[in-house]
This record gives structure tokens, sequence and C-alpha cells, in this order.
């Protein structure tokens, strides 16, 4: 395999979706589930695009926010037309640490947990301090292909009235 095989096959492992099947905390081992919609500001981000989907575990110490809208007004305006199948703007796959507001990073791969192997993501500032966000066990294999929208389209519209009321759309 050449390099530049590895490095496309890296990207494309990487240009995918959290959802409610591809994480396990290591700690409690309950999945990483979603939580709900939350400003950056709500959880210590400061992100270009401010509304996201929190996931966190059963016993709190395993948390995500990601998969942010990029363009909320836009979005709200083809929801009010019954269009928004013409969304074209996106969503922000980028994962942070909603303890302390870090990018998200491998921090090791192939860990056998439970007789499944995972990689191992989380905030590399809690894994130098053995503090927090370090035990969350991803297959990336389970995640939403980028292409495959249809449910981050179907959860931001099922909080039309969160986002009008969060971004000041009234």
């Amino acid at each position: 395999m050449k390099f530049s095989d590895l490095y496309i096959n890296s990207m494309y492992k990487n240009a995918k979706f959290i959802n409610n099947s591809c994480c396990v905390c290591a700690l409690c081992s309950s999945p990483v589930q979603l939580v709900g919609l939350f400003r950056d500001s709500e959880v210590n981000i400061n992100h270009i695009y401010s509304l996201g989907q929190l996931y966190r575990c059963s016993c709190g110490k395993s948390q995500i926010w990601t998969n942010s809208l990029r363009n909320p007004k836009n979005f709200v305006e083809l929801h009010k037309n019954g269009q928004v199948d013409k969304y074209y703007n996106g969503f922000c796959n980028d994962r942070f640490c909603p303890f302390c507001g870090s990018d998200f990073d491998i921090l090791k791969n192939g860990i056998n947990f439970n007789g499944v192997f995972y990689d191992v993501i989380g905030c590399y500032k809690g894994y130098k301090t053995d503090k927090h966000n370090t035990n969350i066990l991803i297959d990336f294999d389970k995640e939403d292909a980028e292409n495959s929208i249809e449910a981050l389209k179907l959860f931001y519209q099922s909080k039309i009235n969160d986002i009008i009321s969060k971004e000041g759309l009234e």
C-alpha cells in the first residue's frame, strides 16, 4: 500500500459522523448516546459553528460535542418552506471535549474491550493529566458516512424551535 492510499484511507475513516452506536465508555461499559442540542458556549467550547450535538455515557465521564449545524439560518428558512432536502451547507464532524473545549484526538489504537476491537478517542489534555474524557472507545466502521446525513437532518428538524430560540431567529 502506498502512503497516499494510507493517507486517503485515514481521511475517509475520520470523515464520518458520531451516532448512538459507534462509541462505548470504557469506565461504565455503556454506549455514548445523544443527549440533545447544545450551543458551544453551553459546553465550554468555542467553535465556528455554534449549534451541535452532545453525546454522553451513563456515568457522564465520557462526552463528545460534535455534528454541528453549519448554517442554522438557512436550515430554518428551508424548514419553513418544507425544503430541508435542499439544505446544502452540511454539518461539521469536528469533535470536542465538553469538559475543557479541546479538540479530540485518537489516543490509542486497537484496544480489545469485551472481545471487540476499538480505538480510543478523547481529550489529549485530559489524557496528559488523567482527568477527563480519555475512555471513549470508538468503532469507526459504525459511524455514519459523511454522505449519509439524513439522521442529522431529522434530528435538527425535530429541534427547529430550539434552533430558532438559541440563534435568535424569531
